[in-house]
This record gives C-alpha cells, sequence and structure tokens, in this order.
C-alpha cells in the first residue's frame, strides 16, 4: 500500500501541475472578456444589428453586464482551483519525499480541493503510517 501512496502522490504532482497550468493558460483570457470594454462594445452591437437575439425584459446593457460578471466570475474560479491543483502538487512532492502524517493530512484536504489523486494517496500513506506505529509499539 506504500508503494501505491508513492505511485499516485507521483501522479499526483504530474497532474497537478499540467492542470494548474492549464488553468492559469485560460484565466487571462476570461478576464480579458470580463473587462474590457471593446468587448462589451461588440456585444452591444451585435444585439443591436440582431446577430444576437435576446430574449426577455432585459436591456442590451444589462444582458453584457451579466455576460461579463459571469466571464470574471469564472476567471476567479478557475484561478483559484488552479493555485490549489498548483499547491497540491507541491505538498504531494514534498509527501513523497518525506512521508510523514501533517503531509498526507494536507495531501487529502488539497486533494480534495483539486485532482483528488492524492486524496487516495494521503487516505493510504496514513494507513501505512499507523501500520507502522503500531508494528514499532508491538516490537517493543
Amino acid at each position: 500500500m506504500f508503494k501505491a501512496s508513492r505511485t499516485l502522490l507521483k501522479v499526483a504532482t504530474i497532474v497537478g501541475t499540467i492542470v494548474g497550468a492549464l488553468l492559469f493558460a485560460t484565466v487571462p483570457f476570461f478576464f480579458v472578456i470580463g473587462f474590457s470594454s471593446t468587448i462589451r462594445n461588440m456585444l452591444v452591437e451585435a444585439m443591436d444589428d440582431g446577430t444576437i437575439t435576446v430574449h426577455g425584459s432585459l436591456s442590451f446593457d444589462e444582458v453584457v453586464l451579466i455576460l461579463q460578471a459571469l466571464f470574471v466570475v469564472i476567471g476567479f474560479v478557475l484561478l483559484i482551483i488552479g493555485a490549489m491543483c498548483v499547491i497540491n502538487a507541491i505538498i504531494s512532492s514534498k509527501a513523497r519525499r518525506e512521508p510523514t502524517r501533517k503531509l498526507y493530512i494536507a495531501c487529502i484536504v488539497t486533494g480534495a480541493l483539486s485532482t483528488n489523486f492524492s486524496l487516495i494517496a494521503g487516505i493510504f500513506g496514513l494507513i501505512c503510517l499507523a501500520k507502522e506505529e503500531r508494528q514499532k509499539r508491538f516490537e517493543e
């Protein structure tokens, strides 16, 4: 089970780094769309032309404001998830080199908030540490 924990921690390090990098690469796209006045003007113009149709009682400006706010919120959410993936990759790498109870618990927490590989690895690692402690007590 210790081998499985180490393997999953390695996978968590690799996947967390890749997913974090991909999320960080997409965040600027969402922020540009969300904060750009040029995009806003393009959307309002497309709605005025009839290229984009809006059904409902909201005005074009309100619809564009909601869309841009949505893109900004998506950008912030992806930024937070990307940061959690990178933090998870760092903690997984440290736990693989120096397996301690605190690092395994940190792997469980950050794994639950990101890619889930280190969640399982942390649980396996805690089980292995508990077995080692019981074995040491038994030998004494």
